[in-house]
């Protein structure tokens, strides 16, 4: 098992059946009584790593370039039919939601978070250092509550 502690992930699911397919709004994914986050079954690495990816693994929910919500997974991968049919993926994981990004939270380069399905952040990234900003401020928001 590789150790991915040191990451935090990235992920869009508005497009379940890849570029030309149907669109979804992976808020409602995100605003069930249990919230998941879903991906297709293809033989790649991102599918791999999806279902791979260690509970309290911390993630951002994204379409395109607006980020959409602060996750952490909850749950080992699982399918469901129901959920299949409402949303169209075929994997999911359960999270908890930790915040949903703000306007004003928005990253002010559009393209910070351009490539992939599922993709990781190091450290030394850009995409890192503003996933961790939000954390700390959701974390410090938390405190003062």
């Amino acid at each position: 098992m590789n150790d991915y502690s040191d990451k935090y992930w990235h992920i869009q699911m508005h497009l379940p059946e890849g570029k030309d397919g149907t669109e979804i709004d992976p808020t409602e994914m995100l605003s069930l009584p249990q919230p998941v986050i879903g991906t297709g079954e293809w033989e790649n690495r991102q599918c791999d790593y999806f279902k791979s990816l260690p509970i309290g693994t911390i993630l951002m929910v994204r379409r395109g370039g607006q980020m959409i919500a602060l996750c952490k997974i909850t749950s080992e991968a699982y399918t469901d039919d129901e959920l299949e049919k409402r949303f169209l993926h075929i994997n999911y994981r359960n999270v908890a939601v930790l915040g949903y990004i703000s306007d004003e939270d928005q990253p002010i380069n559009k393209h910070l978070f351009s490539q992939g399905t599922l993709s990781s952040c190091s450290p030394w990234t850009d995409q890192w250092r503003y996933i961790d900003k939000l954390i700390r401020k959701l974390h410090d928001s938390n405190l003062d509550n």
